[in-house]
Parts: C-alpha cells; structure tokens; sequence
C-alpha cells in the first residue's frame, strides 16, 4: 500500500505537494505531478526537474523551490512556519513512468528562493 511520507512545503509555508513511499510526488487535488528517483525530481514525461536531497526541493539553477517535513541541509533561506494542511483528496491511479532522461550536474546549492513553485517546477 502506498502510503504518505512527507509533504513540502512552498515559500510562503503552504503545503503543497505530498511524498508517498513509491516516490510519488502528489499534489492535495490527488494528482500525480512528478516523482523522485534516488534524489533526483522527474515528470511523467522524463524530464529532469530538480533535486530532494536533505529537505529541500531545489531547482536546476541550485534555488529553493520548497522545503519538507524535516529539513538537514543547512543551505536554504529562511523557511517559514508550516501553515495547516487541507485534508487531500483520493490519489489517482499513477500514470506510467516514462524513461528518465540524465538530469545536468548537481548546482551549487543557494540560500536563495527559486521563481518556480513546487507545482510549476514538474510542467
């Protein structure tokens, strides 16, 4: 059974997106946006998004584009406080993973917050 493990958060604290234990990233209307492989972030056409790694959901150009439940790196903005969450809707079925493309080398990660937002980083 796929199960939540995490939500992240966008810059002004709302949740947005929900981390299920296949990886799956899930927005709170019960779709499938993206998905994680290791710590790399893909939509379901392939392409490389971003990186999850120690918390923070991070864009091509190394800015922050949301934080999770539990944040290590110790590289990112100021976070704010996490505001409460809605209760999500049903999760659709996952659509089917495409082949991943090679995502570009890690970036040098900043403190600063990216233009993207959790959701528009996977369209």
């Amino acid at each position: 059974m796929v199960e939540e493990v995490g939500v992240i958060y966008d810059r002004s604290g709302q949740p947005r997106l929900m981390v299920l234990t296949d990886g799956r990233l899930v927005d709170f209307n019960g779709r499938s946006i993206g998905f994680l492989d290791s710590r790399d972030a893909y939509n379901y056409e392939g392409h490389h998004c971003g990186w999850y790694e120690d918390g923070i959901l991070r864009d091509h150009g190394g800015d922050c584009v949301g934080y999770g439940e539990l944040v290590a790196d110790t590289i990112h903005p100021l976070l704010p406080l996490k505001k409460v969450r809605s209760i999500p809707s049903l999760v659709d079925v996952e659509p089917l993973r495409p082949e991943i493309k090679i995502g570009p080398p890690n970036p040098i990660k900043t403190i600063n917050w990216s233009t993207s937002t959790p959701i528009s980083l996977f369209l």
